[in-house]
């Protein structure tokens, strides 16, 4: 341990000397120095010899008498302490110190304490103070070890707050580190060894009245370091523990005999010591094996003059063999040290004799002197094995240098010939040694398997061939073999062929695999060929098979694909080589063979109604074709359009197009689509046009009601000879609407919805026309009606598609996979209703086309993608599909798409928190922003890159769970925003809405940028924080205005959580 200054030998510590009186200690200053010296405690078990008493007081300050009673005070032992580790200075203070330097006398007092136990007390004059400092502490009657009290009782509240740290008298093993205080209650300071030490204190009398003395540590003895008094441990002349490795085996002390393990514990049981076995019952009793057998569980031994024999032991006639290693009695078959086999019975007496004896079940033959024989005898003629390990005589199989032997029950060796055991046959030589593999007899070959010597029969393999051998065992070769109805061939050898094989001239194709041969169809390679029932190939011309007909060239191999014979074409499918008759597709061309096979060309074909053009090369016209003068256009199906629109042109009855414009006839506009900065999109309140223009709105939406624009009377509109009239104070709302948002710079969509109205039922499908649903089905079916709707929608397209109003976004009805909701038609299936709103869908297309040829005319649905929320809908992906499908027949390809990427729930905007109907998948139940990628992968992979889409109604609500969550709103709208932004597929994300709705509120969607007015539908009242957040989130200012909702979606950038994220685009 370190030593340490004055600081420390100035807490000047003593002790006291009775209960009753404390002992005064004189403490002296020193500027000098003090009396340095290493020193132990003795043990009390030392000698009187190894003590030196040592008095440390000032004579000037004590009596004789005084000195006399402390004489026994303090043992320190000395002896070992070499001259050079002593070092006395003495101090020169008692002879030279000032009259004026007063020595001051302080008493310390053990005091008892019932909570925490003994404690040291200083006084000096009246002061009084508690010593709390921890250390070992060398007094004169002895050596303390002064601990800090620890409790785990939390009721004790003067220990943990008034007095958090208390010293206390222990005893026991302490652990002494080179930051452990040792302290003498004079100016000398002691080091003592870093280590683990066994102190100790003597009491008396009643528990208050024991009052410590003759404190020590112990040094020189055996210690138990816990309360398991098994385990010992060793303190040496310094007191210092040492380690128990070292101590390993026998210890004597004065509690008795002990063998200790290397963790100190005392073991129980026998040990040799020094050639003497000794028995130990841990407990410290041992006693000495005396001479003779002894037994040690199911060992047996033997001691001789005290020692343990080995090797061999002759007693009274008997030999018994110990082994050398320890001293074992052995018994069974065992080895001597010489490597010799030999048997002794359960008592240990080797067995002898001359000649075959059985012991137990085994027999073995023992020679004269008890030896063991092994490997091979032969005795009277015959051939016997004894097992090289045991001497046992082996029976049946057992393997000698790699070969196999059998030997009958008696032992005796079998050979020279075959022998059948459990009904298989095997084959032994003149050695008898058993054979493996190929066996040549009387001119016939079997094989006897390579492993176990068995005769195969059947069929086997030898390495990579095929053979078959006939129940006798013998090899099958040269010829045809025929098993369970299946025919193989077996070469003069006996292999089985594979493969092709000539015989007669007539080919052959014996399974590459099985050998089998072959009938009907099968494939060599990638090459089909037919076979007969007999196996022969066919080859060479036409085959019919089940009344489909084949072509075989000379070599077999079946024709596929194009096939040219007598000057005509015939087409063999490309899979199953059967050749074609009527419609097939080729290489996306579709052809038609007549009932011979022959393909059509070259000419118009009739089926039906329906008329098709087939190319000199007999592939059908699609798309638009010119045949003379005329041009035609032909569906995906190859059918001719006739009566009908096409794009931008329109084909009569006989399907010929004549007029050679590049644009719709009779179309009003054509000016270029046009292009917004952004896609920031808003469906604007009518009268808050301003509003939406201070929000930097590029795309904005306006619905439109076809009911509303039809009236009785008002603004007339001429329209295939019949006079229509348009409500004109509807029409002239929207001329004013439309127009402030068009001057504004925004690019406009419109929405065309028809409601109820007593007054305009005929715009309604007969069969919807029931009070109660919010939108309806547009009437197709009936001529009056669907003209009604074809002027209204030519009104309107004329109207609001010229170039100073501009809108050219038109979207027919609303989320219509909400079949009763939002395009009520009826009572009617799936097919009928999809072909109702394809009719509605070409008539508003048809009519914005014929106004703008770039308009752009949207099909509309919802997130629903392949989750039905409930039975009066249909899924998104079921209704897209289908309506591809009828576009795809009615000839308009440029069709669009406008999908509601709700949140799932619509009550909760924190759509980046998925549900479980929210995966990454083109089948996802549902497709919210989270996941819109694979929306608009799936219309890119089946439709096409050139399908537009657009996000026309993206809602928001700023209130989840009956709380305001303002911020959870313009998170989402900034998030969703930057993911459409990124999207290449996606035109314009528009927000819905710009003020909430008092009917959507009472349902809990809080949808707008602004709150409503109380009492009010829709008056805006005060801006939400997602205002700012729309207004910024798409200008050079958008980080300031959306950074607060990376930690909500839980990113670090707008870069990390939009993959493509480009904020160039508007900074």
């Amino acid at each position: 341990m370190k030593k340490r200054g004055k600081w420390l030998t100035a807490m000047g510590l003593a002790m006291l000397l009775t209960l009753q009186t404390p002992v005064a200690a004189v403490v002296e200053a020193s500027t000098d120095g003090g009396i340095q010296q290493e020193m132990t405690v003795e043990n009390q078990k030392g000698t009187e010899e190894d003590r030196d008493e040592s008095e440390v007081q000032s004579e000037e300050e004590q009596s004789e008498e005084e000195q006399s009673e402390k004489q026994s005070d303090l043992e320190i032992q000395k002896n070992d302490i070499t001259d050079e580790e002593r070092t006395e200075v003495i101090p020169q203070e008692a002879s030279q110190m000032s009259e004026s330097v007063k020595k001051e006398q302080i008493i310390y007092t053990w005091k008892y304490d019932a909570e925490i136990g003994w404690q040291l007390w200083k006084s000096e004059g009246e002061e009084e103070e508690k010593i709390c400092a921890p250390g070992v502490y060398i007094l004169k009657d002895g050596i303390y070890y002064l601990g800090v009290y620890e409790t785990e009782d939390k009721e004790v509240s003067r220990i943990k707050e008034e007095e958090p740290e208390q010293g206390v008298l222990k005893e026991g093993m302490v652990s002494v580190t080179d930051t452990t205080p040792v302290i003498t209650d004079e100016e000398k300071e002691i080091i003592l060894q870093e280590g683990t030490y066994y102190f100790s204190y003597e009491t008396g009398g009643e528990e208050e009245s024991q009052q410590p003395r003759d404190g020590k540590y112990l040094t020189n003895t055996w210690v138990h370091p816990g309360e398991d008094v098994s385990v010992w441990y060793y303190v040496n002349k310094e007191g210092v523990q040492e380690d128990p490795a070292l101590h390993e085996g026998p210890m004597q002390n004065e509690t008795g005999y002990f063998y200790l393990d290397k963790q100190g514990k005392s073991q129980s049981g026998k040990f040799k010591i020094n050639g003497v076995i000794y028995n130990y019952d841990g407990k410290g009793n041992r006693s000495q094996i005396r001479d003779g057998w002894q037994q040690d569980g199911n060992n047996w031994y033997y001691i001789e003059n005290g020692q343990q024999a080995t090797g061999w032991k002759n007693l009274q006639s008997n030999w018994y063999y110990l082994n050398p290693q320890n001293g074992i009695l052995q018994k069974g078959v065992f080895r001597d040290y010489t490597g010799t086999l030999y048997y002794a019975d359960s008592n240990g007496r080797m067995i002898s004799g001359n000649g075959w004896k059985q012991i137990g079940t085994a027999w073995y033959w023992l020679q004269a002197g008890g030896a063991l024989t092994t490997g091979w005898i032969n005795t009277g003629g015959n051939w016997y094995y004894l097992d090289p390990n045991t001497g046992a005589m082996h029976t049946g199989w057992y393997q000698v240098n790699g070969s196999w032997y059998y030997s009958d029950g008696s032992g005796m060796m079998q050979s020279g010939g075959w022998i059948n055991l459990g009904g298989t046959w095997y084959y032994l030589g003149g050695s008898g040694a058993m054979y493996t593999g190929w066996l040549n007899l009387g001119g016939k070959w079997y094989y006897l398997d390579p492993g176990s010597g068995a005769m195969r029969t059947g069929w086997y393999r030898d390495v990579a061939t095929w053979y078959y051998s006939d129940g006798s065992g013998a090899m099958v070769s040269g010829g045809w073999l025929n098993q369970g109805g299946t025919w193989y061939y077996l070469s003069g050898s006996g292999a089985m062929y594979t493969g092709w094989l000539n015989l007669g001239g007539k080919w052959y194709y014996l399974d590459p695999g099985s050998g089998a041969m072959r009938t009907g169809w099968y494939r060599d390679g990638a090459t089909w060929y037919y076979s007969n029932g007999s196996g022969a190939m066919q080859s060479g011309g036409w085959i019919n098979l089940g009344g489909t007909w084949y072509y075989l060239s000379g070599s077999g191999a079946m024709y596929t694909g194009w096939l040219n014979q007598g000057g005509s074409w015939y087409y063999l499918d490309g899979n199953s080589g059967a050749m074609h008759t009527g419609w097939y597709q080729v290489n996306g061309s579709w052809y038609y063979s007549d009932g011979s096979g022959k393909v059509e060309a070259g000419r118009w074909m009739n089926q039906g109604e329906t008329w098709y053009y087939l190319s000199g090369s007999g592939a059908a016209f699609t798309g638009w074709q010119k045949i003379g003068n005329t041009w035609y256009y032909f569906y995906d199906d190859c059918r001719m359009a006739a009566n009908t629109w096409i794009n931008n042109y329109y084909v009569n009855s006989d399907g010929a197009w004549s007029d050679t414009a590049t644009v719709m006839p009779g179309a009003t506009y054509n000016y270029a689509f046009p292009t917004a900065q952004t896609k920031k999109g808003l469906q604007v309140k009518d009268g808050m046009e301003d509003d939406a223009s201070n929000l930097g709105v590029k795309h904005a939406v306006v619905n439109i009601a076809l009911n509303h624009v039809a009236s009785g009377s008002g603004i007339e509109y001429q329209y295939q000879g019949k006079t229509y009239y348009m409500n004109t104070g509807y029409i002239h709302e929207l001329d004013r609407q439309i127009k402030e948002l068009h001057n504004r710079g925004m690019v406009l969509t419109a929405v065309i919805v028809l409601q109820w109205n007593y007054q305009q039922q005929d715009l309604i499908l007969p069969g919807a026309r029931s009070y109660g649903y919010n939108l309806y089905g547009w009437n197709t079916q009936e001529a009056t009606g669907k003209q009604h709707l074809e002027a209204i929608c030519s009104f309107l397209a004329n109207r609001y598609a010229a170039p100073d109003m501009g809108v050219v976004n038109w979207i027919c009805g609303n989320e219509v996979n909400a079949w009763k909701d939002y395009h009520y038609s009826g009572s009617v299936g799936f097919d009928q209703y999809m072909e109702y709103y394809a009719q509605a869908y070409q008539l508003l297309y048809n009519c914005v086309k014929h106004a703008y040829s770039n308009g752009r005319i949207y099909m509309s649905i919802d997130h629903t993608w392949t989750y039905n929320r409930r039975a009066n809908c249909y899924t998104s992906k079921s209704v897209l599909d289908r309506f591809a499908q009828l576009m795809n027949q009615k000839g308009i390809s440029d069709w669009m798409i406008a999908f509601h990427p709700y949140p799932a729930p619509e009550l909760q905007s924190d759509f980046w928190n998925r549900t479980l109907d929210v995966i990454d998948s083109e089948n996802s139940p549902i497709i919210t922003m989270a996941n819109l990628s694979y929306f608009t992968e799936y219309v890119k992979k089946n439709y096409g890159a050139g399908k537009r889409i657009i996000l026309s109604e993206c809602g928001f609500t700023s209130v989840t769970n009956g709380n305001d969550r303002q911020d959870i709103q313009a998170a989402a709208i900034a998030y969703g925003y930057y993911l459409a932004e990124a999207n290449d597929m996606v035109d314009s994300f528009v927000v819905h809405r710009q003020v909430d709705h008092s009917a959507e509120t009472q349902q809990g969607f809080h949808l707008g940028l602004w709150t409503c007015k109380p009492g009010s539908t829709e008056t805006a009242d005060s801006k939400k924080q997602a205002y700012d957040v729309f207004k910024y989130m798409d200008t050079k200012q958008y980080m300031t205005y959306t950074k607060f909702a990376l930690p909500l979606i839980k990113k670090n950038s707008w870069e990390q959580a939009v993959s493509g994220f480009n904020p160039a685009k508007f900074t």
